[in-house]
């Protein structure tokens, strides 16, 4: 068969202090899959920066995940974690597993899911304030996952908030590492060594935009030792990711920047499947770290 070319543009996001512009280069042949397969990547908008743990869901919706409880990080857990630093890594966990839950409509488990973020939250401090007013929401909207949904959202922002005002911006970096490390562990549990799949591989790949960004923001905690260990172990993920690019059709791009987002009718990437195997691998040895 012979190799297909696609003439498309890789984006290469550069972080200080703050996002730059994205810088564009011109690439041609993906290398990795056929026509076929990247008609099956069709992709409306790609999030660039870093979901808040409750937004996970966008991730299980686009590599039609099922439900499995059996994935998620158990609630009994939460007695494992003693250090601030645990609980706020797994304060992003557990918002990872509440967004899982609520795709599916298991509204019993996003209400636990919930009350323990709650837990969580209060034992780190958080204005009690807010849990005062969204306990007496939460009574009125006890059947209603999308209730549950926009409390937790309003949660993960006033911590996000909170830490950036009590200069521990290192607590709000450890919740995003939580979620993501979860909602990349919950997506490449699908994943099958045997069998590659075209469209899970490709939305593993789009994560290269947000590992970067987390990357970005640990990269500014040298003082925490905990955040050094995540980031030399999200380093080596990196490294990974850095084999293969990403391909969009010439004149089929549009980036905006306030919302961090690509817009493009479809993508392709050189990403195979020996590297999904490894950033599964990876992804299993950070998520056993964070949660045991």
């Amino acid at each position: 068969m012979p190799v297909r070319y696609i003439l498309g543009v890789a984006l290469f996001f550069v972080f200080s202090c703050g996002p730059r512009q994205p810088e564009v280069e011109l690439f041609t042949d993906p290398g990795a899959f056929t026509q076929e397969d990247v008609e099956q990547m069709a992709a409306k908008t790609i999030f660039y920066d870093i979901y808040s743990p409750v937004e996970a869901y966008k991730v299980f919706q686009a590599i039609g995940a099922v439900f499995d409880m059996s994935i998620l990080n158990p609630l009994t857990n939460i007695d494992r974690y003693t250090t601030i630093q645990e609980k706020v890594v797994n304060l992003g966990v557990y918002g990872a597993d509440l967004s899982y839950c609520r795709m599916f409509g298991q509204t019993q488990e996003t209400i636990n899911y919930l009350s323990l973020i709650y837990r969580i939250s209060e034992d780190l401090g958080i204005p009690s304030e807010l849990y005062t007013q969204n306990k007496r929401k939460l009574e009125r909207s006890i059947s209603n996952p999308d209730s549950l949904f926009n409390i937790a959202s309003r949660i993960y922002v006033a911590a996000d908030r909170y830490f950036k005002q009590t200069d521990e911006e290192g607590y709000a970096a450890l919740i995003l590492t939580g979620g993501w490390v979860e909602a990349m562990y919950i997506a490449t549990s699908f994943h099958s060594p045997d069998r590659p799949d075209p469209v899970l591989a490709n939305q593993l790949a789009l994560q290269k935009y947000s590992l970067n960004r987390l990357i970005a923001h640990l990269g500014n905690l040298e003082k925490d030792p905990v955040a050094m260990n995540y980031l030399t172990m999200l380093r080596q993920l990196k490294r990974v990711y850095d084999r293969f690019e990403i391909f969009f059709e010439m004149n089929d791009l549009r980036i905006d920047t306030l919302r961090k987002e690509i817009h493009t009718s479809g993508t392709s990437t050189s990403i195979r499947h020996e590297d999904v195997n490894e950033i599964k691998e990876i992804i299993d040895s950070i998520r056993s770290q964070i949660v045991s």
